[in-house]
C-alpha cells in the first residue's frame, strides 16, 4: 500500500471503524486497533477476490476500508452477507458521517483511564526497589577533530574500581558493581543502622 492511500483512508475514516465507529487509536494506549481491510481481496482466492483489478489497484484507497479487528474478521468470514457493493456503500456513508461530525465539532477522542495500571506499576516498582537505590552514570566517549576522550581507559576503569563505598548518616552502602560498557553503573543498597 502506498503511503498516500494509507493517509487518505485513515484521515477520511476519522480514526473510526466504518461499521461500529469504535476509536482505532485510543488516547493513553500505544495500540493500533485499526485494520485496513480490502473490499476486493488482495488475492484472487481471498474473500471477494474475483475481480479484474490489478495487484496494485487492490491496494489503493478506493479498495480499502478501515475496520476494527472484529468487523474485519466478520466481513471476511461471511462474503455472502458482506458483498463488494455493500462494503463500498458502508465506506461512503461512513466517510460522509465523519465529514458531517467534524463540521459540527462532534468527533473527539476519549481519554483512557489508565490510573489503575499506573497504580499497579507503582506498587510493583516499590516492591522491586525495596531499600535499593540505582545510581547510573554514563561517560560517553568524545571525539572532536583529532582529540578524543575515552572514559573507559584502563586508568579510569581502575580508579572507579578502587573507590571506597561512601558512608551516609545512618546508612551504609552494601553493594557496588561497575559495568565497563556504560563507563560505570552502580547498584547501591542501603540499610538503616537505626532499625
Amino acid at each position: 500500500m502506498k503511503e498516500k492511500d494509507v493517509k487518505m483512508l485513515w484521515g477520511r475514516s476519522g480514526n473510526r471503524c466504518a461499521i461500529c465507529k469504535i476509536e482505532l487509536t485510543p488516547v493513553g494506549s500505544e495500540s493500533v486497533l485499526g485494520e485496513m481491510a480490502h473490499i476486493i481481496a488482495d488475492k484472487q482466492k481471498g474473500p471477494r477476490g474475483e475481480s479484474d483489478l490489478t495487484a496494485e489497484q487492490r491496494d489503493e484507497y478506493n479498495n480499502l476500508i478501515l475496520l476494527c479487528p472484529t468487523h474485519h474478521t466478520l466481513i471476511d468470514k461471511n462474503e455472502k452477507e458482506w458483498t463488494v457493493e455493500k462494503l463500498k456503500c458502508i465506506k461512503l456513508e461512513h466517510e460522509n458521517w465523519v465529514t458531517n461530525q467534524l463540521s459540527q465539532n462532534n468527533i473527539y477522542i476519549n481519554q483512557i483511564d489508565n490510573s489503575k495500571f499506573i497504580e499497579l506499576r507503582e506498587k510493583e516498582w516499590i516492591n522491586f526497589a525495596g531499600n535499593q537505590l540505582w545510581v547510573i552514570a554514563s561517560l560517553t566517549p568524545l571525539n572532536i577533530y583529532d582529540d578524543s576522550i575515552n572514559p573507559l581507559t584502563p586508568q579510569l576503569y581502575n580508579l572507579i574500581n578502587s573507590l571506597r563505598l561512601p558512608q551516609f548518616d545512618g546508612y551504609s552502602m552494601l553493594s557496588y558493581n561497575l559495568n565497563p560498557y556504560i563507563a560505570f553503573l552502580s547498584l547501591v543498597k542501603y540499610s538503616n543502622k537505626n532499625g
